[in-house]
């Protein structure tokens, strides 16, 4: 039951994380400058998907959570996919999706 609690909290903040560097307008002035007259078009759609960046930070955050909690989390592996699964599910429907591809054209 731990380890489902873990996914959750892990899902919320790595959804937290990613909707930071890929939404939120405190990071729009680096978002244009990387993106702006279609530049990096790879990237663009790896930052601004929650399944692929979304993981990544997942990734990240489950391994940092493996480390500072006492005993570490069980199965961390099966914990990371959960909570992945999670955040692109969140990230998949934020509104603020749908317009942050325009604003970088």
């Amino acid at each position: 039951m731990r380890e489902l609690a873990y996914a959750v909290l892990i899902a919320f903040a790595s959804y937290r994380l990613w909707a930071f560097i890929a939404l939120d307008t405190i990071t729009r002035s680096i978002r244009v400058k990387l993106f702006k007259n279609g530049r990096h078009r790879w990237l663009r759609e790896w930052w601004t998907c929650p399944w692929c960046a979304g993981s990544w930070i997942t990734a990240g955050v489950t391994w940092l959570t493996d480390i500072v909690v006492d005993g570490g989390v069980i199965a961390p592996v099966l914990v990371g996919i959960a909570a992945a699964s999670g955040t692109a599910l969140l990230g998949g429907n934020d509104d603020r999706l749908l317009s942050s591809d325009a604003e970088l054209d």
